[in-house]
C-alpha cells in the first residue's frame, strides 16, 4: 500500500460557524488517517451550559428513562439518591468537548450533533445560510469557505482515485492537498497571504460560472 508522510498530522480548522437553535457549530480540525489519506471536514454542534445548568439537567433525569421498573418495586426506589448520583456524574455524562470562560464563569460545550461540511455548507447559498444560522461570518468569508471546502474535496477525490493505480501521481496530489490544508489553516487563523487570497478568489469565481 502506498503511504504518505505528512508534514504534520493535524491542521487547525476549528472556526466557529454560527448558532442554530440551542447549538453552537464549529469545524473540527482535519487529521491524517490510516497512513494514506486525510479525513473529511466535519462540523460539530455543541451545546453550551454552565455547571449549574448541567447539574440541574442531570437531576431532572428520571430513572424510568433508563430502566423499566416493575410496578411492585417503585415504592422501593430511592429517587432522591438516584438524583444525587446523577448530579454527581454531571461532567462525565455530558460528553464535554471543551471549556471556555464566559462572563466570569466556566461554560462547558457539550456534544450535540455531527455533520459533514460538504453536505451541510458546500452548496448552500449565503441567503439560506444566514436564514438558518446566526453567524459572525461575512458574505466574503462564507464565499471563501465554500471555495476552501470544494477544493479540499476535489483534491481528496483525486488522491483517493490515484492511491492504488498511480503512486507517483498520488504522492504529488497528496503534497498538493497538504499545501491546500495549510491554506485552510491560515484562513482559519486569519493569516492568509495575498497569493492564497487570490487563489481562493479564483476558485470561487470559477465555481460561480
Amino acid at each position: 500500500m502506498n503511504t504518505y508522510k505528512p508534514k504534520k498530522n493535524t491542521y487547525q480548522f476549528n472556526k466557529f460557524i454560527g448558532t442554530k437553535k440551542e447549538e453552537e457549530y464549529y469545524f473540527k480540525n482535519i487529521t491524517f488517517d490510516c497512513g494514506w489519506y486525510w479525513g473529511g471536514i466535519y462540523i460539530e454542534g455543541l451545546r453550551p451550559a454552565t455547571e449549574e445548568e448541567l447539574r440541574e439537567s442531570q437531576r431532572d433525569r428520571d430513572i424510568s428513562d433508563y430502566y423499566t421498573i416493575p410496578e411492585g418495586l417503585k415504592n422501593y426506589i430511592d429517587e432522591e439518591k438516584w438524583a444525587d448520583d446523577m448530579e454527581e456524574d454531571w461532567y462525565d455524562s455530558n460528553d464535554i468537548q471543551r471549556e471556555e470562560e464566559r462572563d466570569g464563569q466556566t461554560t462547558y460545550l457539550c456534544f450535540g450533533s455531527h455533520n459533514h461540511a460538504d453536505t451541510e455548507l458546500m452548496n448552500k447559498s449565503w441567503q439560506d445560510f444566514t436564514q438558518e444560522y446566526e453567524t459572525e461570518l461575512t458574505q466574503t468569508q462564507y464565499t471563501e469557505l465554500q471555495a476552501l471546502i470544494k477544493q479540499f474535496y476535489q483534491l481528496k477525490k483525486e488522491c483517493d482515485e490515484t492511491h492504488q493505480t498511480r503512486p507517483d501521481k498520488y504522492l504529488k496530489k497528496m503534497e498538493e492537498m497538504e499545501e491546500w490544508l495549510q491554506t485552510m489553516e491560515n484562513w482559519n487563523e486569519n493569516k492568509l497571504t495575498q497569493k492564497e487570497k487570490e487563489k481562493i478568489r479564483m476558485i470561487a469565481t470559477l465555481e460561480a460560472l
